[in-house]
């Protein structure tokens, strides 16, 4: 499955998160971002590798905070980038900052 980039509804990602949970049993992984932080910046690059590297094992979703402020509020984004973790439809795990490429992989 390919990055999902585009601007994402709350109710798209509702149904992205209830598909994955009831049909495919995937994770997602979301990477909460905003075009002005830096840290974001430098981490998108390697949430686009590591997207790509394991499209069939699990969903990435970029959910930009500028445009999307219910969800952000939704999951308590209070620092950027922030990356959360899905699992049957359920935030499992959350990282915030730039943590690298080798700690985004353990972790998906």
């Amino acid at each position: 499955m390919p990055l999902l980039t585009m601007r994402i509804l709350t109710t798209e990602f509702d149904r992205l998160l209830q598909k994955h949970s009831t049909s495919t049993g995937l994770p997602v992984i979301v990477d909460f971002y905003s075009d002005s932080c830096g840290p974001c910046r430098m981490m998108a690059p390697i949430f686009k590798k590591v997207a790509e590297q394991y499209r069939d094992k699990a969903v990435f979703c970029k959910i930009d905070t500028n445009r999307q402020h219910e969800l952000s509020s939704r999951y308590q984004i209070r620092s950027l980038p922030t990356f959360t973790y899905f699992l049957n439809g359920r935030k499992v795990d959350q990282d915030t900052g730039g943590i690298g490429e080798a700690n985004l992989r353990q972790r998906t």
